[in-house]
């Protein structure tokens, strides 16, 4: 039986996506609040910013977080072994799927380490 690359388990992006599903809802709910004169326009500005700087810094972290779990993982699993080896891993019937995608967009690359979400 041919041997297999560890299970590729990025991290979580729930925060992010909490940040920037909530974000909105916030930004509507304070746009009201202003409109109807409940609160002041400043304290609406502030909360506008707030919320720009809460999603902007929860995605920083994500992507953070994504590319440096991506480098490590290359660095552990993927960078001394040939690319036929990683073919032949990758396309095993026990292969994750998460995990035969990483290792091809990697092979697609020509071995580079792309960012999350870039395309070769």
């Amino acid at each position: 039986m041919p041997a297999t690359l560890p299970t590729y388990d990025p991290p979580s992006s729930q925060r992010a996506t909490v940040a920037a599903g909530l974000a909105p809802l916030l930004v509507l709910l304070t746009f009201v609040l202003i409109v109807s004169r409940a609160i002041d326009v400043d304290t609406g500005l502030a909360i506008f910013l707030a919320s720009a700087v809460w999603v902007v810094v929860e995605m920083d972290g994500f992507q953070r977080a994504m590319d440096q779990y991506n480098a490590s993982y290359v660095e552990s699993h993927l960078a001394w072994r040939s690319s036929d080896t990683l073919r032949e891993w990758a396309g095993a019937a026990a292969a994750d799927p998460g995990t035969r995608d990483f290792v091809q967009r990697f092979l697609d690359s020509e071995r580079v380490l792309l960012r999350d979400g870039q395309l070769p």
